[in-house]
């Protein structure tokens, strides 16, 4: 029980709050609600912090939501790839290439005359990269919060940069055993 009451407190700040708790047998899990966050990262966090797989559910601006898994392997030259399995048209995203594909870069963005660290998740095998203007369609995570365990933030995605053909949203993430 101490195990889940951690969990449950790291939940909560990362933005998802237990829905439910299920007793089956000996284990006992929780079925999280995601709920929208807002902020910045903090100092210190990691694109390594994202290295492995987790529970990803995306809430579009609608109230439409969908679930799924997201994987990324070990940073490399600051970034990460990975792999998602997640029905990201059920939402109205679109993604450029194999929505399968992820990639996670990591950079500085001006906060009140300071910089704080940046993690941009974007879906696709050709997304754009960082720095790059985003001229085609796209689908992207913006980080809000980062923990060991959870991240949380808002979700764009849109065709050529149009309002007319766009999506958004939030979503959180929790890491999977």
């Amino acid at each position: 029980m101490r195990t889940l009451a951690i969990t449950s407190a790291l939940a909560i700040i990362a933005g998802c709050t237990p829905k439910a708790v299920v007793q089956s047998g000996t284990t006992t899990q929780t079925s999280p609600v995601c709920k929208p966050t807002a902020g910045d990262l903090r100092q210190g966090a990691s694109l390594s912090t994202l290295t492995g797989d987790h529970r990803l559910t995306l809430v579009s601006s609608l109230g439409k939501s969908v679930m799924g898994t997201i994987h990324f392997d070990a940073p490399s030259k600051g970034m990460a790839t990975g792999t998602a399995h997640i029905a990201l048209d059920s939402l109205g995203a679109v993604v450029p290439g194999s929505p399968n594909s992820v990639t996670a870069t990591q950079w500085l963005k001006p906060v009140n005359g300071a910089t704080l660290p940046a993690i941009t998740i974007r879906f696709g095998s050709t997304a754009t990269p960082a720095g790059t203007p985003i001229e085609g369609s796209f689908m992207a995570l913006q980080l809000t919060s980062l923990t060991p365990t959870t991240f949380t933030g808002t979700w764009a995605s849109a065709v050529g940069g149009s309002t007319m053909d766009s999506a958004s949203g939030y979503f959180c993430a929790a890491r999977t055993p």
